[in-house]
Formats: structure tokens, C-alpha cells, sequence
């Protein structure tokens, strides 16, 4: 069988047409200029899908984990006014503009920071999950858990553009809720707006697409203001030298309440910042809670100081202090008021009646033990057999012997007996994949599921997988025995950092919790170099010395000539001041500072123009005499010059040549 690029569900390997499942056609023209090919696979793992859409910074393809064989979703960094494929056949991604490529690489850098930050918030349960990010194609890539659902912009669009005050009010109370949890951990979304809240087909509720890479991009572009969503983004998001904080998210939470309710998104900040047309909630004609309103138009202050400054202020003001987020589809459907005569365990079954086996049975066994005694067994039906489940007492389970079955049918066990916060770990092993060898509540033992609802399972991943560790924040000896002990190969890049200490591992390129192919590849160890000015160096002044005593003083600054190469020259000219073979003068002047880690990169090169010493003694001239006349008479030749030679140079009387006619003397010429 063979998979739809559109869905990735199964599709016969003979077929050729309209998917059955979604109506993909897989000879539809894709424009390879600009997004992958669907087939295309990364990292040796992940497949491609089709494009599900493409905002400003990056594409989001539905794809395919070839090792886990799950649905997710890829989100690559292409920012739309910078990046270009190389070719129509190739994925490689350049920069369009030479100029653009620092842009570039720092809005790369913030959206793999992006995906570390969420990687890091695995246990918030508000937010799409990373399984995992990384650098191919001169790009980045972050595999995300697929979704299916649709976003409150979807939605409003569906229901006439706005929400009654109970719907929009669960839904910022949970946006709060996520808000709240993401900044104990320091880091800010950044972008909170309808297409950014998804609610998924179980009714659970979550934030995607974190705005770093955005709000980098716009610390580097003078039209900052096209990357941010207007009517959402505060005045601080427009100004690069303006400190942002939770009051920036407030700001768009606000926001976003304000267009559920009204209908309209408020006018952009920069634009009230010149003249304020904000209209209140009431006025928009919406009749809410007096404090509701309070709180939307106090969080909507343009100045960050005068705004409601946490998101669980925010929650306060609201009156939902105490509000815990529902992660089930009821609250989405209307209630229904039960006869006095279904609310005992007949009637409560009802609701239940068209449920599966399994959940009749989960039902079954939440009444049974709610109802206090002794300890009951029951049999849960399943296909291929029978799982035995137990519980005692009120909220109490008892733990069977997992070790040796299959995670799936482990799992399932669990959350049937109200266990349902489960972490599994996966290790080399020689039992199959996906048998568990360990659990960290002892078969026999009784579980107060109220209280304490978890189990940690460790699973074998055969001779393949295994679930990563955090190595971030230790010493790379002490990363390196980790991730030994783990069985995960590692490559180490070595990269200056002002924030880290030096030998500090400070990211890794798999996230921590990921369940890694140990046969597919290796993780990169990212290891401070410490700061990149602690590899300045000054050039000193090579005067009078020798190439090769330069290239000793070279070395000893450690600019070998791999980094700073040296060429030699002769000066054109003659120099009385420095003996001939030494330096007279160098390409790099002396005092300039120069980077190793720099030279790393763009290798450099220093030319040596060495003297060619003072100018030599110019030989004499030879002296010019004609021959002597006698009596008086010319000789035959006219009288013509002879050359005399000159006199010794020991004759105190010899000046230089001089020029005898007819036996007189006319002096010296020199």
C-alpha cells in the first residue's frame, strides 16, 4: 500500500486517480520554486505531503513519520520576500538577495529557538507539540503533532463572525489559562490571534505558531509593521527599541476577546497611536458583564504600564481565577437538562448507549468503584481478547502486572482504570519494540487515581529506539556519559556564545523526550565556546623581523596558517631603515583585531613586503680625453675625444674625470 499525499491515509499501490479518502490529485502542477516536492523526505525520516498553507515566514505541509508511522505536521522557515528554491527539481533554499541573508539566517535562528522554547513546554498541555526540529536545506524544519480541527478564525467565519459571551469567554480563559503556564517558563507568544487559537474535533483547545522567527525578522526589516498582525499587535511590536513582556500577549488576548464579541478586530495600535478610534464593547453594540468589558479595554491601553500585566490578572478580572481548561468535546455542544428520572445509574447509562464497548465499560467501572466496598473485577471486551481491570474503593485502582505486554493494550488498561497520565520511555532492548520491561507502580499496589493518576512506563525500542534525555546545561563530559549510557550517537559543534559558559552544552538538536532512531543518524551537542570576543586578536607590528620569525609570533596568537595564511613580497623600492630579507611592512596593519573564530569561516591572508635594503653606491663614470694636438695641427680624426681612465681612487687630487684640449686644463666638471 502507498500513501496520499493529501491525507496520508492508505491508498492501493495501483492507483492513479482522485484520493478516495480527502480528493487529492496527485498529478496536480505543485510549484517546486516554492514548495517541496510532495514525496521529498527529510531528515531520512519525515515524508512530505502537500502544502496546507503559506503565511509570510514558512510553509506547513501535512507529512508522514516513516518510523513511528503517525500523521504529522511540518512547518519549514521560508520567509516569502527572502527565499527562493535553487531549482525546480531541488529543495535547497537561497536567499534572493545577497544583502537579505543576515535577515535571513537571524529569523532562522529565532524560529529553531521557536520550536527549542515549545520543545521545552512539553508538559503544557495548551500548545501544539514538538516531536521534533532541525536544520536541512539551508532551512529549518520543526515536526509538529497534526491537529484536526479548525481555528477560531474558521470558526467565526462559519458562525457569522462572532461568538455569544460564553462561548468567547471559555475560549480566553483558556488562552489565559496556556498564557499563564508558557510565561512561568519565560517565554512570550508573541502572536495570539484568531488563526493562531485551534480547536480541535475533541474540543480541546490550543495556540500554534509562536511569533519569535516574526518578531526577529522584524527587528532586522525597516517595515516591521507587515509582520505583524494588525488589530492584535501592541505598539511595543512596532518599535524595535521597546522592551516587550506578558503585557504584549495580554494585549492581543484582549484583542482577540474584543473580535469574538464585536465582530471587528480593533484598529491597528499604530494607527490609535495617532488617533485613537477604538470603539468600547458596548458601544460596538455587544451587552457583556461590566467587568468583562473593563478588563478588554483596560488590557487594550496602547501604553504596556496601564494594562492588566498577567495573564492570570487577566483571569481574575474575568472571574475565572479558579479556571481550569476542559479537555473534552462537551462544552462545544448545548446542554441538555437530564428528567429527574435518568439521574441515577439507568439514566446515566443512557447517555452512554450508543458509546463503545470500551467506554461502557470505563463507565461501568467509574460507578462500581464510586459506589464504595469491596474490590470488583470486571471483564472488558476487546478485539483479539480480554484485558482484566481492577478497582478498589472510591477513586482507587489496583495496578496490574504490565511488564512483557504490549503498549497499546497497556495504555488503554490504564486510562481505562483512571491512570491516564502515562510516560513512556524507550531504551534499547532485545524484547520487541513497543513491549514494556518496567513500570514505576509495582504490580498489587493500590492507586488513589485521584490523587495520583500516573504511571511511568519504560517500553523497548528494540535495537532502533530510544527516548532522548535532556543534555542541555551540563558540561559536555557529563552530556557525553548521558547520552553513552542512553545508547545515542553524537556528533559535537563547537559555536561561541555570550549567555552560555564555556563547555557548557546549551541545545541539542533532537528534543528531549523525542523518541529517536539511533540507526537513522546522530544528535548534534551544541557546546559553548564561550564568548566570540574571548578569540579576538591584536596583529602586531612585524617590523624588523624575519617571515619566519612572523610566522612564530603568528602561531603563538594562534593564527596558524591554516586560519591566516602568509604570502611574501619584495618592496619595489630600496629602504635604509630595515636590513635587506626583513619586513618593511605588512597588508594588515598592526594594532587591527582579527577574529578566530571569524578566520574559521573566511580564511585570511597577510602579505609580508620585505626590504630590499639601502640604495647601493653607484659605480664611478669612466673619464673622456680627446687626443693631443702637436704644433699646433688637428689630428687626423678632428680632434676627436679619447677615454682616459680614470685615476685610483687612493689619489687625493682625483676629483673625477675631467677634460683635456690642446694641453690646457679647465678644471674639475664634478
Amino acid at each position: 500500500m502507498k500513501l496520499c499525499y493529501g491525507c496520508m491515509q492508505q491508498i492501493g499501490n495501483g492507483h492513479t486517480g482522485l484520493c478516495p479518502h480527502c480528493g487529492y490529485d496527485p498529478n496536480e502542477i505543485v510549484d517546486t520554486a516554492v514548495y517541496l516536492k510532495p514525496g521529498t523526505v527529510l531528515n531520512d525520516k519525515y515524508l512530505v505531503g502537500r502544502a496546507l498553507g503559506y503565511g509570510g515566514f514558512g510553509i506547513t505541509y501535512v507529512g508522514w513519520d516513516r518510523n513511528l508511522s503517525r500523521k504529522v505536521c511540518i512547518k519549514e522557515y521560508f520567509p516569502r520576500n527572502l527565499s527562493r528554491r535553487v531549482s525546480l527539481e531541488q529543495s535547497t533554499v537561497t536567499v534572493a538577495e545577497q544583502e537579505q541573508i543576515d535577515r535571513f539566517q537571524m529569523g532562522l535562528r529565532q524560529f529553531l529557538e521557536e520550536a527549542r522554547s515549545l520543545a521545552n513546554l512539553a508538559n503544557v498541555k495548551g500548545i501544539v507539540k514538538i516531536h521534533s526540529f532541525f536544520e536541512a536545506n539551508h532551512t529549518g524544519y520543526i515536526i509538529m503533532e497534526y491537529l484536526e480541527g479548525q481555528d477560531v478564525k474558521g470558526m467565526l467565519k462559519a458562525e457569522g463572525g462572532k461568538f455569544a459571551y460564553e462561548k468567547a469567554e471559555y475560549i480566553i480563559l483558556t488562552v489565559l489559562h496556556t498564557l499563564n503556564e508558557i510565561h512561568k517558563k519565560n517565554v512570550l507568544h508573541r502572536d495570539i490571534a484568531p488563526d493562531n487559537i485551534f480547536i480541535t474535533n475533541e474540543g480541546v483547545i490550543k495556540l500554534i505558531d509562536f511569533g519569535a522567527a516574526k518578531h526577529a525578522a522584524a527587528q532586522a526589516n525597516t517595515n516591521a509593521e507587515i509582520l505583524l498582525k494588525e488589530g492584535y499587535a501592541p505598539l511595543e511590536q512596532y518599535r524595535r527599541d521597546t522592551r516587550q513582556g506578558t503585557y504584549t500577549d495580554i494585549y492581543a488576548a484582549a484583542a482577540l476577546f474584543y473580535r469574538m464579541l464585536t465582530g471587528k478586530k480593533p484598529p491597528s495600535a499604530r494607527s490609535r497611536f495617532k488617533q485613537d478610534t477604538l470603539r468600547s464593547v458596548s458601544e460596538m453594540g455587544v451587552q457583556v458583564p461590566e467587568y468583562a468589558e473593563m478588563a478588554i479595554m483596560t488590557s487594550l491601553n496602547l501604553q504596556p504600564q496601564h494594562r492588566i500585566q498577567t495573564a492570570y490578572e487577566f483571569m481574575e478580572a474575568l472571574g475565572g481565577a479558579d479556571f481550569v481548561p476542559r479537555y473534552e468535546p462537551e462544552w462545544i455542544l448545548p446542554h441538555v437538562e437530564e428528567p429527574k428520572d435518568k439521574r441515577g445509574l439507568s439514566g446515566f447509562m443512557e447517555k452512554f448507549g450508543g458509546a463503545s464497548i470500551g467506554v461502557k465499560a470505563a463507565v461501568i467501572l467509574f460507578l462500581l468503584a464510586a459506589a464504595g466496598g469491596g474490590v470488583y473485577g470486571i471483564t472488558r471486551l476487546a478485539s483479539g481478547g480480554s484485558v482484566e481491570v481492577s478497582a478498589t474503593g472510591e477513586g482507587t485502582a489496583t495496578v496490574s502486572l504490565l511488564e512483557g505486554r504490549a503498549l497499546a493494550d497497556v495504555k488503554e488498561e490504564l486510562e481505562q482504570t483512571g491512570i491516564a497520565d502515562i510516560k513512556v520511555t524507550y531504551v534499547l532492548n532485545e524484547a520487541p519494540n513497543d513491549t514494556v520491561i518496567a513500570q514505576s507502580k509495582a504490580a498489587g499496589s493500590i492507586v488513589d487515581t485521584a490523587q495520583d493518576g500516573t504511571m511511568e512506563l519504560t517500553v523497548s525500542g528494540g535495537s532502533q529506539f530510544v527516548t532522548l534525555g535532556s543534555y542541555v546545561q551540563k558540561s559536555l563530559d557529563e552530556a557525553k556519559r548521558e547520552a553513552e549510557a542512553d545508547h545515542v550517537p553524537y556528533v559535537v559543534s563547537e559555536i561561541c556564545s555570550d549567555d552560555q559558559p564555556k563547555g557548557t552544552v546549551y541545545d541539542q538538536s533532537a528534543a528531549p523526550g523525542e523518541v529517536f532512531d539511533v540507526t537513522a543518524g546522530k544528535i548534534t551537542l551544541s557546546v559553548s565556546r564561550g564568548a566570540k570576543s574571548d578569540f579576538d586578536r591584536t596583529l602586531p607590528d612585524f617590523s624588523g623581523e624575519t617571515v619566519e620569525q612572523a610566522k612564530k609570533m603568528l602561531d603563538e596568537l594562534g593564527l596558524n596558517t591554516d586560519l591566516f595564511s602568509v604570502k611574501t613580497e619584495k618592496e619595489t623600492g630600496y629602504n635604509d631603515t630595515v636590513s635587506e630579507g626583513k619586513i618593511a611592512r605588512q597588508s594588515v596593519p598592526a594594532g587591527q583585531k582579527v577574529n578566530l573564530v571569524d578566520l574559521e569561516e573566511h580564511a585570511k591572508t597577510i602579505t609580508f613586503y620585505t626590504s630590499r635594503g639601502a640604495e647601493p653606491t653607484p659605480e664611478p663614470k669612466p673619464t673622456v680625453k680627446p687626443k693631443s694636438q702637436s704644433s699646433g695641427n688637428s689630428s687626423s680624426n678632428g680632434g676627436s675625444p679619447q677615454i682616459v681612465a680614470p685615476k685610483k681612487s687612493g689619489n687625493k687630487n682625483n676629483k673625477g674625470p675631467s677634460i683635456e684640449a690642446g694641453g690646457s686644463d679647465y678644471g674639475s666638471l664634478w
